[in-house]
């Protein structure tokens, strides 16, 4: 991931100069790694690697509050394996795989607060800190002029094909062919569950490797 991100041209220009948006994306980078190698060890991650998870999702907030963003990817992909553990096995099956989770991602927990409370300490001042300044943030008020598709428009009021446009603009050629190919084996694989076909039949008869599928689609 992070030899793609230094194909695109945004990306490897900021490196010289951008001491907050780089630093970030290489968090939320080695975050997404990490949630990735939690959900293909469910439903009992090694400890190793939930602590691992737990110091860059801590250093990846002390640059940004964004860095929540990596908790929500994790709970859902937790929620799509019980889900889908639940359809295979009912929930009785679902209920000690989440009492197992919960169990070994609890001592994430006070390593990535310890951490981000290192690096920004207002966060820890108060209990809600980290969600108001997450509030702040998604309102936080900038009003430029841009261009799209040739036109000025202001950043308050972009057309809305602006953000399909600014990545496929941003987005370097592998990363965007990879995103088509996985929309399509995502399709594949929602479709053939639907159906009640091989997608459904293998995870009935594999859960591990049906969760190996859905996080390598992810």
């Amino acid at each position: 991931d992070l030899l793609l991100m230094a194909t695109g041209a945004c990306y490897f220009g900021a490196m010289f100069n951008n001491t907050k948006d780089v630093p970030f994306a290489a968090g939320m980078i080695w975050g997404l790694y990490g949630c990735t190698r939690i959900m293909l060890q469910l439903p009992q991650p090694r400890w190793s690697t939930v602590l691992k998870l737990g110091l860059v999702v801590g250093l990846t907030l002390g640059i940004r509050v964004g860095g929540l963003m990596l908790v929500g990817c994790l709970a859902a992909g937790i929620l799509a394996h019980l889900l889908l553990t639940a359809a295979a096995g009912g929930w009785r099956a679902a209920a000690p795989a989440a009492r197992s989770i919960a169990w070994r991602l609890l001592p994430a927990v006070p390593l990535c607060y310890a951490v981000m409370a290192l690096l920004w300490p207002w966060a820890v001042l108060s209990p809600l800190n980290p969600l108001r300044a997450l509030e702040e943030f998604s309102r936080f008020p900038i009003h430029i002029q841009t261009v799209v598709d040739g036109m000025v428009v202001w950043s308050t009021d972009p057309p809305p094909l602006y953000l399909p446009i600014y990545l496929g603009v941003k987005l370097s050629e592998p990363v965007l062919f990879g995103l088509l190919v996985a929309f399509g084996l995502g399709l594949s694989w929602a479709v053939s569950w639907l159906a009640g076909g091989a997608a459904r039949r293998a995870w009935r008869e594999d859960r591990p490797q049906g969760t190996r599928s859905l996080v390598q689609w992810v």
